[in-house]
């Protein structure tokens, strides 16, 4: 589920495991973020390719509500963002009924209209 708060960095909950990533400069700075964030094992590697395949494993994380929490939103390229929106919409979308883990990703509130548009893109 991709989700939106009015104040990312004070969200709080019991019994999951919570990544939280600020001010990505750029899509190497993003990935290696989210990589530490949800404790990627060594043998994930630093590309789009690795974070799609890492984010629908999480095999390592034993909590069954995985949360990424996004605290400002990243400075990508207009590319890079759609392949960004498209690894995780995808992602979340496979853990939705799978009962080893649930992923949540949550965006501040401002960043509603652009994870729209490109979710909008994806159909």
């Amino acid at each position: 589920m991709i989700e939106f708060l009015r104040t990312p960095a004070n969200y709080q909950a019991k019994g999951k495991y919570i990544g939280y990533i600020d001010q990505a400069k750029d899509e190497y700075d993003l990935l290696d973020k989210i990589a530490k964030a949800l404790r990627f094992p060594d043998s994930a590697g630093g590309g789009w390719n690795s974070i799609d395949d890492a984010l629908r494993d999480l095999s390592w994380i034993t909590e069954k509500e995985v949360v990424l929490i996004h605290l400002t939103l990243p400075e990508l390229s207009p590319t890079a963002w759609q392949t960004y929106i498209s690894i995780i919409s995808y992602a979340v979308d496979s853990w939705e009924n799978d009962p080893e883990h649930h992923l949540t990703i949550f965006f501040p509130e401002d960043a509603l209209p652009m994870v729209q548009a490109a979710l909008r893109r994806l159909e």
